[in-house]
């Protein structure tokens, strides 16, 4: 990927459009470059629904729980960046999904990070939060 930016650094620098459409294609459920899906389905919510697949996800849950509010997240991925009730929703809906409350009771900020973000990066940060929170909760500091 990186030796498609340095040679047409003049489409990507200081472009996210272009970028989020490079980087986020045919991955995630997105089409290609070209369609345009990359940036059209780049991150909203409050955890960040992302890629075509996700929207689709979170439309397909959000509808069967909703029938009175039946929503095309799809065609209006902005909903979720313009609307809080949307944006809550997408995270709890996220955080059902993924079992994430058991995974928290049980386990470490490690846990909890790799399966909101599938990696390690920013641990020492999330680390650092959770420590100056968790007293306030009542929860022991890691």
């Amino acid at each position: 990927m990186r030796d498609k930016l340095w040679s047409e650094e003049h489409n990507y620098a200081h472009n996210p459009e272009h970028l989020a459409n490079y980087a986020h294609a045919n991955r995630m459920g997105n089409g290609s470059e070209g369609s345009g899906d990359g940036y059209k389905y780049r991150g909203r919510g409050l955890i960040q629904v992302t890629g075509k697949a996700g929207y689709q996800s979170f439309q397909d849950e959000h509808n069967r729980r909703s029938p009175e509010d039946q929503q095309d997240f799809i065609n209006n991925p902005n909903l979720l960046a313009t609307q809080s009730e949307y944006a809550v929703e997408s995270a709890f809906v996220f955080l059902s999904k993924v079992n994430l409350n058991s995974v928290s009771d049980t386990g470490t900020v490690s846990d909890v990070i790799q399966i909101v973000n599938g990696g390690q990066t920013g641990y020492a940060d999330r680390l650092a939060r959770y420590n100056a929170v968790a007293p306030l909760l009542g929860l022991a500091a890691e």
